[in-house]
This record gives C-alpha cells, structure tokens and sequence, in this order.
C-alpha cells in the first residue's frame, strides 16, 4: 500500500517575480548589443561578395552573464553570416550581468552591411 505523501508549505520552494520594469529590460538590451558589436568580424569572402544581411539570435545568459546557449531563430541568408553571428556570440562572453542576477533569454538582431 502506497502512502501519498501531502504537500506541505516547506516542499515550496519561493520563487523571485519574473516582471522586470521593461525600462530595465531594454536599457539592458542596449548595453548587451553594444558589447557583442565590439567583437564583430565581417567575414573577409561575404565582404568581397558584397554579402549583407541580418541574422536574429535568441540568446540564454545566465546570472552572471555566462552564455548559456545561442542559437540563429531567422537566417540572413547566407550561412558564413549566420556562423559569424553565433561566434560573436562566443566571442563576447562574459557579457554584462543581467538584471537583478537572473538568467535571460534575449533575440539578438545582427546587421551585416557594407556601409
């Protein structure tokens, strides 16, 4: 005979509010996509083939602001601009530490042009 075991208030575990202030949010996002653009490197063949384009990542960062995880949610188009997108996002970690210390999850928008 099996015993159902009840819960109880100590097996919950309190949980942080998820709602950071938006203003919080996006000045965050501003300074997280002024730190990956400092590691840009446009690939030497897409710029001789006049290649351009945007690559959107979504991105985890945890608390610390390790990369937990990146990966491309909408392809510029051309593969070495994707590659080159996700290994900015390597490059450039550690990035800032995220609001209150939570992990993040973010999309990253990544232009490419020969402006």
């Amino acid at each position: 005979k099996q015993v159902k075991k009840l819960t109880t208030s100590k097996d919950i575990v309190e949980k942080k509010p998820t709602n950071i202030k938006p203003q919080i949010i996006n000045n965050y996002s501003n300074k997280i996509r002024a730190h990956i653009e400092r590691f840009k490197k446009y690939p030497r063949m897409a710029q001789m083939r006049g290649w351009k384009g945007e690559v959107l990542i979504e991105a985890e960062i945890d608390g610390n602001g390790l990369l937990i995880s990146s990966v491309v949610i909408r392809s510029s188009g051309r593969k070495i601009l994707d590659n080159e997108g996700l290994a900015m996002m390597d490059r450039s970690a550690p990035f800032p530490t995220p609001p209150e210390g939570r992990n993040l999850k973010m999309t990253i928008p990544i232009s490419f042009s020969m402006i």
